[in-house]
């Protein structure tokens, strides 16, 4: 939106006008903080919005584009009142008491210290982790399944309803690695030999064509690489979402299985492009400062004549 808005800004739009109302940054970012606060204080407008936009989650998190467009108007609001230095002072007072009123890290050092409330968590510890909040107050993270309460799996020996339990019912056994993987067709022998969040190592043998349910979260992205060990070939096997978990198909014959998240390939794409813009943006940075001290250079000459 921002680059939309200079394209249509006139060739003299750079130069200062002394009037404010002609300047396009000033509209652009009064336009988006009205649009900001809209969509914080009105939950109505989100049923409009494009669906994309509800991976946001929560609608204060926009208190981050907040920041940085009051800063963009703060600058824009001083080039106009040339800088005056009461307004100058004001302004870095104003913002130095966002930022001290902002800090989180006052308010858990005090809470430690005087014991003000028992909910503060001052350390991250493996009680903390296996509460049900760890997963967020609303459990967004999960399938949606989970919040049907219509649905049933179709296979007997699936994990689903014993997870949906342990995790809205009952949360004392909520601790790390407390289901083992399950079949769900066929006959087939597991035995977990490594299991750390996404990365899981278990020896597979089965005498007929089987489907395994691992006690991990479907999303996009999973591998799961099978290794024959009759064949000593390595394949690829294809990522079954059964019931909100990860799951996948073997033939008959004895495997060693390995599980990791590689991400979805926009997200691999994204990590490309992050790393180029980083290096361009650090290579124009580099540039500008030679170009900067090469004009003062250039300057320093001319005047000197």
């Amino acid at each position: 939106a921002y680059i939309f808005t200079l394209y249509f800004k006139e060739s003299n739009s750079n130069e200062k006008t002394g009037k404010i109302y002609k300047d396009l940054n000033f509209y652009y970012v009064i336009t988006s903080l009205i649009i900001c606060y809209v969509l914080m204080e009105f939950g109505d407008v989100w049923k409009i919005m494009p669906s994309a936009l509800l991976n946001i989650q929560f609608p204060w998190r926009l208190w981050a584009l907040v920041q940085l467009l009051v800063s963009m108007l703060i600058a824009i609001l001083l080039n106009y009142l040339n800088y005056k230095k009461v307004l100058s002072y004001v302004m870095c007072i104003v913002v130095s008491m966002f930022l001290v009123c902002n800090q989180a890290i006052i308010d858990n050092r005090a809470s430690y210290t005087y014991n003000l409330d028992t909910n503060w968590v001052d350390e991250i510890n493996d009680t903390y982790l296996n509460s049900p909040t760890a997963m967020g107050f609303n459990k967004e993270y999960l399938p949606q399944i989970y919040f049907d309460g219509s649905y049933k799996s179709t296979y007997k020996n699936s994990i689903f309803t014993k997870v949906r339990y342990l995790i809205f019912k009952d949360s004392s056994h909520l601790n790390d690695y407390y289901y083992k993987p399950v079949t769900l067709e066929g006959k087939a022998n597991i035995e977990v030999i490594e299991s750390f969040a996404d990365n899981y190592t278990i020896n597979i043998t089965t005498n007929e064509t089987s489907i395994i349910q691992m006690p991990m979260f479907y999303y996009k992205g999973y591998s799961i690489v099978a290794y024959n060990e009759e064949s000593k070939e390595k394949m690829e096997l294809e990522v079954l979402n059964i019931d909100g978990f990860v799951s996948f198909a073997l033939e008959e014959g004895s495997y060693v299985i390995s599980t990791n998240y590689e991400g979805t390939t926009l997200r691999k794409s994204s990590i490309v492009c992050f790393s180029i813009g980083t290096s361009i943006t650090i290579l124009a940075l580099i540039y500008g400062i030679i170009e900067k001290k090469k004009r003062k250079l250039q300057s320093n000459l001319q005047y000197n004549k």
